[in-house]
Formats: structure tokens, sequence, C-alpha cells
């Protein structure tokens, strides 16, 4: 899930280099890279059962977009699906 991190990262540069520009991210291309990603994860024999719930996650990741306003509240309801797997 690093490319989440890399995202977050460059969105909060964003914001805080431009902080007068309403910016506007491109949530589809965001989620098919996390896909390409879980699936490529998915591909090592120790990480296979991630491929089952890349479709939830993914998911989770549209619906935590949505619901945000900002990159805390993301990171917010993004995280919390991931309390599930501890």
């Amino acid at each position: 899930l690093c490319g989440i991190t890399i995202i977050l990262f460059m969105i909060t540069f964003a914001e805080n280099r431009f902080p007068d520009i309403k910016h506007s991210h491109d949530i589809w291309h965001a989620a098919k890279n996390l896909g390409k990603k879980i699936v490529a994860a998915g591909q090592n024999k120790e990480c296979r059962g991630l491929l089952e719930w890349s479709r939830d996650v993914i998911n989770h990741f549209w619906y935590s977009c949505s619901c945000a306003t900002d990159v805390d509240s993301f990171m917010v309801s993004y995280k919390h699906f991931f309390f599930f797997f501890e």
C-alpha cells in the first residue's frame, strides 16, 4: 500500500505549497493504481490473501475519498478499515 503513502504525500505537499488553490484529485486513477499494486503484491506466495480482499479495499478507498474533506479525514476513514485485520 505504498502507493497510498505517495499519493497522500503529493496531496499534502500541493496543499501546503499552494493553499489558495482548491485541489481536486483523480480518484479513479488512484483506485486503479491501488488495485494494480494489490494484485502485484498478491502474486507473492505469502500475500495471496490480498487478492480476495482487493475489491473490498478498493471499495473502501472510494468510500473514504467520497466522505473526506481533507487528507486527515481521509486517513481516519481509510485506516478504520484495517483495524478489522489486527
